[in-house]
């Protein structure tokens, strides 16, 4: 390439003329025209377009080779993952603890969504919800008769058994005089009936109180299908069955001091007792009076529904 001003030859691309330092003309090529086609770039536009010929213009001592590289800062990528702000993330606010409650547990027969009429309460084993039925006023008397006619049974064989070997004694059997037989009334009939009717009242005692801490049941009780419970289903403890059991005790002590007295005004004395038994008819538990004060629930053993739907 010629330089115009000196006549120099200088190498293909120089924008200087290496003899007189003056801007030569070139040729650069168009990227919107055909390959191939030349176009004509005026010094002035070569001039400002370029960083180097234009530096040097201005300062002749300055050199022409290209400015060196500025020094890139090196950033690793763990250095830009912790520069980078993650943004803002809204604070979930922590729930407010509850305070604690200090109601008392719920007893198992309270509640407005169970059933009235029956016993409710829960199976610890299975988790469900059990309800039984109360006992009616009339199968309790069902099977208190039931039950005291079995113990007279019980006792009347030894009874009978006493009366015929009495009989079989002369002066059993040859009365002559009316005096003799009150003497013997009075000597015989009194004591022993007073004697079998104590008799009759610990059996019946021992009867339910052992009968109760085994399974809830007497023989009446299992005949017409009622057993006794405590709220939450258990069987009575023993202490819960004598307490319960010792009600009905004063009953049978009035009638046997009534007949040894010949005071059958002593036998009121029970009546309040009585009063007790009778409440069942009026509750709607069918709790008697032995019932509320031993916590106690006589219910049926057949008909009990389980359910967790409540």
């Amino acid at each position: 390439m010629f330089c115009r001003r000196c006549g120099a030859n200088n190498q293909v691309g120089a924008l200087l003329c290496h003899n007189c330092q003056a801007p030569l003309e070139t040729k650069a090529f168009s990227r919107g025209e055909a390959a191939g086609a030349d176009k004509a770039v005026s010094l002035d536009d070569l001039i400002e377009g370029s960083p180097v010929v234009s530096r040097h213009l201005h300062d002749p001592e300055a050199s022409l080779s290209p400015p060196p590289p500025s020094k890139l800062s090196y950033t690793s990528s763990v250095e830009m993952a912790i520069s980078v702000t993650p943004p803002p993330v809204e604070a979930t606010p922590l729930p407010t603890p509850k305070p604690p409650d200090d109601s008392p547990p719920v007893h198992p027969l309270k509640g407005s969504n169970l059933r009235a009429g029956y016993l409710n309460y829960l199976q610890f084993d299975t988790g469900l919800l059990v309800l039984a039925k109360f006992a009616t006023f009339r199968q309790r008397i069902g099977a208190a008769v039931y039950d005291n006619l079995l113990l007279a049974t019980i006792i009347a064989f030894p009874g009978a058994i006493l009366v015929l070997y009495l009989a079989s004694q002369d002066r059993f059997i040859l009365l002559p005089y009316r005096s003799m037989l009150e003497d013997v009334a009075n000597s015989f009939v009194r004591p022993v009936t007073v004697g079998f009717v104590l008799l009759f009242t610990l059996l019946s005692f021992l009867y339910d109180l052992l009968l109760t801490t085994l399974g809830g049941q007497t023989s009446g009780k299992r005949y017409v299908n009622i057993r006794v419970t405590m709220p939450d289903g258990g069987s009575p403890s023993l202490a819960t069955a004598f307490f319960r059991t010792l009600y009905g005790l004063p009953i049978n002590l009035a009638f046997c001091a009534a007949v040894y007295f010949e005071r059958f005004e002593i036998a009121l004395l029970s009546l309040p007792f009585l009063l007790g038994l009778v409440l069942a008819f009026f509750n709607p538990t069918h709790q008697g009076l032995h019932d509320k004060l031993a916590h106690t629930y006589v219910v049926h053993s057949k008909e009990m529904i389980e359910n967790t739907d409540f």
